[in-house]
């Protein structure tokens, strides 16, 4: 029995965990242990502080109603904001983290890149649903079965026009693909996604579209490209309710409960 597995709650962990919520109960799981060692249950203490502090990894918080108080005590103390919110001057990435794409997001428009996989047959109508072409989607997912297992992706990656270099990041296991000139990290999930269907493109569209139009092919996607877990139903809202960028609202997002990555940001209705 996957324990653990029971216990995740992806609604406050992975992408969506609050750093104020995670600070202010370990605070408290480090208090209670505290408490309990200076009263003579030193055992106790250190039972108490390793299941307080695996609950916050795999719920998010173990002090009730956290998420209502959490910010706004974190807000009040006098300690930078960026260090609790990602995009700040602090952040280990820079705030480059994200779902990513190794194509550039200025590229194609979606239309665009739409209109020439239909012309190229690599997506169809079906009565009132878009669907894949079954070869381009077999030769798809053997492209991201071998990237998967292998330690090619990088090279791929370098390989494709427009990409000068890349690299995997160390930070997380090296979850993350750096592509020169790209403003976000790219994660490993997407990277082998993207990376397998411009591998699989016909080569009508290899050369002048591809990569662009392996962006909006992530949408098909059910499983993570890594791990093969079935992708979750989430969103680019926090586990707080808020959202990073109040000019746009929250967009729906495919998470991968595994890796914890972000796989697919969905379109908005002004996509």
């Amino acid at each position: 029995m996957d324990v653990a597995g029971r216990l995740r709650n992806p609604d406050y962990t992975g992408e969506r965990r609050c750093a104020p919520c995670t600070v202010v109960n370990v605070a408290v799981v480090a208090l209670a242990a505290s408490g309990l060692a200076a009263v003579g249950y030193p055992v106790v203490a250190v039972g108490g502080a390793l299941l307080g502090l695996a609950l916050v990894a795999l719920r998010g918080y173990v002090v009730p109603y956290t998420p209502r108080f959490a910010p706004r005590l974190v807000d009040a103390l006098p300690v930078p904001t960026a260090w609790f919110h990602p995009g700040g001057e602090a952040a280990p990435d820079g705030g480059r983290s994200g779902d990513g794409s190794l194509a550039d997001a200025n590229e194609l428009s979606g239309e665009a890149v739409l209109r020439r996989l239909a012309e190229a047959g690599v997506i169809r109508e079906d009565g009132d649903r878009i669907v894949l072409d079954e070869e381009f989607e077999r030769l798809w997912h053997g492209g991201m079965d071998q990237l998967r297992t292998g330690s090619e992706l990088v090279a791929a990656v370098e390989s494709f026009p427009g990409i000068e270099s890349a690299e995997a990041v160390a930070a997380d296991d090296g979850r993350w693909i750096d592509v020169e000139g790209q403003p976000t990290l790219v994660p490993r999930p997407v990277a082998v996604a993207e990376a397998a269907a411009v591998w699989a493109m016909p080569d009508g569209v290899r050369d002048e579209v591809a990569l662009a139009a392996a962006r909006p092919l992530r949408q098909f996607l059910e499983e993570c490209p890594v791990c093969e877990t079935p992708l979750e139903p989430s969103s680019t809202a926090s586990c707080c309710g808020g959202h990073r960028n109040p000019r746009e609202a929250p967009r729906e997002t495919l998470v991968c409960p595994e890796c914890e990555q972000r796989v697919v940001t969905l379109p908005g209705p002004r996509d």
